[in-house]
């Protein structure tokens, strides 16, 4: 199966999905941190971008003065191209998500998510609109939390009638258990569907366990691992079908020098960076999944991007020049880091290429790129301590 396709396969089931999972309190999520809603908070550094080593697909993420993500734009190479805008109320606190796709050489308004929040600040409400409905609600969720602010259940309601509710379990203050029921279509009765179990670690999720209901017993469909280096990082994350044997795999490398007070590019709708409350911050995932042989394979790296919001210990800076500027051909980049890397971004926000670089001076060629204005960034250990713009001609 190319990558395009399998990509698309999952964003339509992605989208399909759109008022039919719930979303969590981002608080009480195991998977990932809490979303920042405060305003003005600070950052030694945000994630900008993200993108596969196979130029399949590229991410960039644009937030406001605010340090708060307002437009997410996703490109996946032969299979489509999405906006998601992002909108605050006074309180900082997420109100709604437009999204957009580009078809037939046009932005077109898809969809839209509207979110409201109780007197607890907590979100109590998510609805779902879309085009194909002509924009009438698809799908409303309302959440329910306990004294400890702890969500408890949510319901979904669709065509005016009760179709999903979701209770949560928690043991010292961690998730344990979803129950899911559901309402078949003409009916009004909901009766269990599935159920989610996680086992902890020292605090850390190692494992979570999905069930599917099935004439009074309870089926093992799937079971999902993390594991973690001594830093508290997770740097694997598979999934087992219900044979114990692996589906889908990622491998995550991280800089152990740089501590993770990164600003994410976190919504209620997030699928992928693959977010968890990590110590340090992240270089590299190293994604597999089924072929259409059903055999594992290795499908890309995606290479995480961040800002020049970095704090470099004094000790460490060092003096970067790249030159000639403007050039023609040969680039010479002269920096004594002994691990860093240049990477090569066209105006558009397009890796070009990204190169090793040797300490004392190195040439990277551009004779193949188009003239015009490229922005190259010097990353160590994963952090851009650089940004340096220069002109092919």
């Amino acid at each position: 199966m190319k990558k395009s396709t399998l990509l698309l396969v999952l964003s339509l089931a992605m989208v399909s999905a759109f008022g039919q999972r719930p979303v969590r309190n981002l608080n009480d999520n195991p998977f990932r941190p809490s979303l920042p809603t405060e305003k003005n908070r600070s950052f030694e550094q945000r994630m900008i971008g993200f993108q596969a080593s196979d130029n399949m697909e590229y991410y960039s993420y644009t937030y406001n003065e605010h340090n708060q993500l307002i437009d997410i734009h996703s490109v996946v190479v032969g299979s489509y191209e999405t906006h998601d805008s992002v909108r605050y109320n006074a309180n900082g606190q997420l109100v709604r998500i437009d999204g957009y796709q580009y078809l037939n050489d046009i932005w077109k308004h898809v969809y839209y998510l509207e979110y409201t929040y109780n007197e607890q600040g907590q979100l109590a409400s998510r609805a779902n609109y879309n085009s194909v409905s002509d924009w009438t609600l698809g799908g409303l969720y309302e959440y329910y939390y306990n004294p400890d602010g702890q969500i408890i259940q949510t319901d979904l309601t669709m065509g005016g009638r009760l179709f999903q509710s979701v209770e949560y379990s928690y043991v010292d203050g961690l998730l344990v258990e979803e129950l899911w029921s559901n309402a078949g279509f003409g009916t009004t009765s909901l009766t269990p569907s599935e159920k989610k179990e996680y086992a902890y670690t020292d605090g850390k999720l190692t494992e979570s366990i999905t069930y599917f209901y099935d004439n009074g017993f309870w089926d093992r469909d799937s079971r999902e691992e993390f594991q973690y280096d001594a830093d508290g990082n997770c740097t694997l994350h598979q999934t087992f079908n219900a044979n114990d044997a692996v589906v889908d795999k990622s491998i995550f490398t991280f800089n152990n020098q740089l501590l993770a007070n990164t600003l994410m590019p976190i919504t209620p709708e997030t699928e992928r960076p693959k977010t968890f409350t990590n110590v340090n911050t992240y270089l590299v995932e190293e994604w597999h999944t089924l072929d259409a042989n059903n055999v594992l394979q290795y499908v890309c790296d995606y290479l995480y991007d961040y800002d020049n919001n970095v704090s470099i210990r004094e000790d460490v800076k060092q003096h970067i020049a790249a030159y000639p500027n403007p050039c023609h051909a040969q680039l010479t980049i002269q920096q004594e880091y002994t691990n860093a890397k240049a990477a090569v971004y066209d105006i558009f926000g397009k890796l070009v290429t990204m190169e090793n670089l040797s300490d004392g001076n190195s040439t990277i060629n551009l004779s193949a790129c188009k003239s015009g204005v490229y922005f190259i960034r010097i990353v160590v250990d994963g952090a851009v301590v650089e940004t340096i713009k220069v002109v092919k001609e």
